[in-house]
């Protein structure tokens, strides 16, 4: 049976990533037949799972997303 995906931008929160990391570890904890995709970046992501005792598996991976959209940025 395959694992539904979800991807969470692990980088827009108020609180910063380390909240969101948190928040998809106690999730992945209670419900199984899911696997979460960490987006943003890389670096400051592994940190926090790290930070947590967690490191990437069938069920969480980490997707790097060097790039960021600021409030400022203007489209069209």
């Amino acid at each position: 049976m395959a694992l539904d995906l979800v991807a969470v931008d692990a980088m827009g929160g108020d609180h910063g990533c380390g909240t969101v990391v948190k928040g998809v570890i106690e999730y992945l904890k209670e419900h199984s037949g899911v696997r979460i995709a960490l987006v943003g970046k890389e670096r400051l992501l592994k940190k926090e799972l790290k930070k947590n005792g967690v490191e990437e598996n069938e069920s969480l991976m980490v997707i790097d997303a060097p790039s960021e959209v600021s409030m400022r940025d203007q489209f069209l």
